[in-house]
């Protein structure tokens, strides 16, 4: 059996996609970061796409830069060792430069997850194919398009501990001893 190849913005268009924005920078970005900075959204607005190996098997993780992604939820769900795609793999799966792999369109038909966070924003920038182009959408829209899943795929924060706030840390000596508080200004004697 054949399958057919539909690229981003023929599923955008065949499925009555709305695009709230798009935009083209004028230079390949290096991140969500640097988009965040020269589009004018912030950095939780801006979606990832992150292709991984469940086994033998590719999925597509969209979530925000600053998410660090559980993978052992997905070894409970599926019971197979998950590791990120190598840039290689990525461009080889997906046809389309690292920093620019859309939700959707893609030539090889992988599952595709979405942290479920991303439907609480009101819009998101998701890559279009080309890490120069962007397009702004509801996030109901992202589902709609890539038929993703939405998942709890955030690693908790760690628990709060005085010995690694980062003023903690400037506190620290040249042997990695916590220096004791400096006397506070409060302007009693």
């Amino acid at each position: 059996m054949q399958q057919y190849w539909v690229p981003f913005w023929d599923i955008v268009r065949i499925r009555e996609i709305e695009i709230l924005s798009r935009r083209r920078l004028h230079h390949l970005t290096r991140g969500a970061y640097e988009v965040s900075e020269v589009l004018p959204c912030r950095l939780d607005q801006v979606v990832t796409t992150t292709v991984c190996w469940c086994g033998t098997r590719p999925i597509l993780i969209l979530s925000t830069a600053d998410v660090r992604i559980d993978y052992r939820k997905f070894v409970q769900w599926f019971g197979y060792e998950v590791r990120p795609a190598t840039s290689t793999e990525v461009s080889s799966l997906t046809s389309a430069h690292l920093q620019g792999v859309p939700p959707t369109g893609l030539p090889y038909m992988m599952p595709v997850f979405l942290d479920d966070v991303l439907l609480e924003s009101d819009s998101l920038w998701i890559p279009a194919g080309d890490p120069s182009i962007w397009v702004r959408v509801v996030p109901t829209e992202v589902v709609k398009v890539s038929g993703a899943f939405p998942v709890s795929i955030r690693l908790a924060p760690p628990a709060r501990d005085e010995r690694y706030s980062y003023y903690a840390v400037s506190r620290l000596n040249t042997e990695g001893v916590l220096e004791p508080d400096p006397v506070p200004l409060s302007g009693t004697d």
